[in-house]
C-alpha cells in the first residue's frame, strides 16, 4: 500500500527542519571558523610588521621569524577566502533557497490536502443525503403496494413519494456535483503528490 508523503505532512517536515537546523549549526560553525581565521591573519600580519632592531645575530631569526608570521598571515587570510567563497556561501545560499522551496511546497500541499478533504467530506455528506432519501423512499414504495383500504393514508404516502422523489433527483445531482469535485481534486492531488512505499 502507498501513502502520499504530504498526508504526513508535519513528519516530513519536522524531519526537514531537523536536517535544516544542522546545516544551520553547521553554517555557523564555518562562520565562526573564518572569523578565527581572519582574526588570526590580521594578527599575524600586525607581527610581520613589528619593526624590531637588529640584535646582532638575532637580526637573522627576527628577520625569519617576521617572515614566517608573514607567511603565516597569508595562508590564514587564504584559507578564510576558501572556505568562504567554496562553503559559506553556497551553503547560505542553498538554506536559503530550501527554506523558501519547504515554504512554498508546505503551502501547496496544504491547500492541495485540504481541497481534497474538503471534497471528500461533501462529497460523503452528499452521498448520506441521496442514501437516506432513496431508503426513505423505499421504505414509502413497500408501504404503498402494502395498503389495503385507508385511502388518506394512501394519499400521504403518494404525496410523500413525490416529495422524495423531488428530494432524491436534488440529492442525486448534489452528489454527482460532489463527486465530480472530488475526483477533481483527487486528480489534482494524485498529480501533484509524491508517492512512497
Amino acid at each position: 500500500m502507498t501513502t502520499a508523503i504530504w498526508e504526513q505532512y508535519e513528519k516530513t517536515q519536522g524531519q526537514a527542519a531537523v536536517a535544516h537546523k544542522a546545516l544551520e549549526s553547521l553554517l555557523h560553525l564555518l562562520k565562526d571558523r573564518v572569523s578565527h581565521e581572519l582574526f588570526f591573519s590580521k594578527a599575524m600580519d600586525r607581527l610581520s610588521q613589528t619593526d624590531l632592531a637588529e640584535l646582532g645575530s638575532l637580526g637573522t631569526a627576527t628577520t625569519e621569524l617576521r617572515s614566517h608570521c608573514a607567511t603565516r598571515a597569508s595562508q590564514a587570510k587564504t584559507l578564510a577566502e576558501d572556505f568562504t567563497g567554496d562553503l559559506v556561501e553556497p551553503l547560505q545560499g542553498f538554506l536559503t533557497k530550501q527554506s523558501s522551496g519547504h515554504k512554498k511546497a508546505g503551502a501547496e500541499s496544504r491547500a492541495i490536502c485540504e481541497e481534497a478533504k474538503s471534497a471528500k467530506v461533501s462529497h460523503d455528506l452528499a452521498f448520506q443525503k441521496y442514501r437516506r432519501a432513496c431508503t426513505e423512499l423505499e421504505h414509502v414504495m413497500s408501504r404503498l403496494d402494502s395498503h389495503t383500504g385507508d385511502p388518506e393514508a394512501r394519499y400521504s404516502d403518494l404525496f410523500r413519494l413525490m416529495s422524495l422523489k423531488k428530494e432524491c433527483l436534488e440529492a442525486a445531482k448534489l452528489y454527482k456535483s460532489a463527486l465530480d469535485q472530488y475526483q477533481a481534486a483527487k486528480q489534482r492531488y494524485d498529480a501533484r503528490m509524491v508517492r512512497a512505499k
